[in-house]
């Protein structure tokens, strides 16, 4: 589940290395070790090279030279200053051709503002300017300062200092259906309070969505047709675009506590054959009636109407549009 720009040269065809067995070392200043950054969905690695830092992201590679930053590092893409990465501690930025992606974190590593809950008994964390917060039905909540003690490049263990409780929080990078909504989020959480184990799910629905490309594969159970392209990206500022079959689409989309929403949808005026046309008309209509989202075992996209109907699409990791 983890998705060229004009005058930009690929350097070779080094490929994406997976996460796993990757320093996770904190990047600071300059890059000096092979660092892996999850921007959402989608999965950066950052080579330390002569000339700056090279990035990677699925297939592509872009070579960023060391450019001025009152802090962090920051490196630019000579030919396209608008095309950056910067980075400070286990968070970064990145934009290409101006488009700011979700922003990043070390492999494993959490977005801030944090929160987590789970049901019977109902429990909420939250993890924000180094503080841990856990609040419980009866309204009672403890409040500690958050220290990390452990780090892999799937997730991180926090406990909570300067409080006469034991806390615990151990996240996991793995896919999460809330127990009661069935809402998906990206992390496993389990919190162990005073030695009571609790299980739950965290972090932002929508980092499960945003940093990749959805190739359209199956519009209520039928395949797209040969040759055709449908796919959807989901933006930043709760935005949504993509190729409808024929046109160009644009609109927006609403993550609630238990579904996914698309308003607002435009296209452009084109007109193509008469087979495309009627996919793309499928296409928009269910789309503007999905309800819900999930995915399936080989992790593709569901997007599913309150009457059952679905659009299926697979990841793509690009950096172009």
């Amino acid at each position: 589940m983890k998705a060229v720009l004009a005058g930009i040269s690929l350097i070779g065809g080094l490929g994406l290395a997976g996460c796993s067995g990757l320093p996770n070392e904190p990047v600071s200043g300059e890059i000096s070790t092979v660092t892996a950054m999850e921007c959402g969905q989608l999965d950066v690695q950052l080579v330390p090279h002569e000339e700056g830092v090279l990035l990677q992201a699925g297939t592509e590679e872009y070579l960023l030279a060391p450019t001025r930053s009152a802090s962090g590092a920051r490196y630019a893409l000579p030919v396209d200053p608008s095309t950056w990465f910067w980075s400070s501690g286990e968070r970064a930025l990145l934009e290409t051709g101006g488009r700011r992606w979700p922003e990043c974190v070390m492999a494993g590593g959490l977005t801030e503002p944090f929160s987590a809950q789970g049901n019977e008994p109902f429990w909420r964390v939250s993890v924000a300017d180094d503080k841990l917060r856990v609040e419980e039905l009866d309204g009672q909540a403890l409040v500690a300062d958050v220290r990390v003690v452990n780090k892999t490049s799937s997730g991180r263990t926090l406990v909570g200092d300067n409080t006469d409780q034991s806390v615990e929080v151990a996240v996991a990078r793995q896919l999460c259906r809330d127990s009661m909504s069935g809402m998906p989020h990206p992390y496993q959480v389990r919190l162990t309070l005073n030695g009571d184990v609790r299980n739950g799910c965290g972090g932002d629905p929508a980092l499960l969505l945003r940093g990749v490309e959805w190739t359209v594969e199956a519009i209520d159970g039928s395949a797209v047709l040969a040759d055709s392209r449908v796919n959807l990206t989901f933006l930043a500022d709760n935005r949504v675009a993509g190729k409808a079959s024929c046109n160009n689409f644009m609109g927006g989309y609403e993550l609630s506590g238990e579904g996914l929403a698309f308003s607002q949808t435009a296209t452009t005026l084109m007109a193509c054959a008469p087979a495309l046309m009627q996919q793309e008309d499928r296409f928009l209509k269910l789309l503007a009636e999905v309800a819900r989202f999930d995915f399936d075992a080989r992790g593709k996209l569901v997007l599913q109407t309150a009457d059952g109907r679905t659009l299926t699409a697979q990841s793509r990791q690009t950096l172009g549009r």
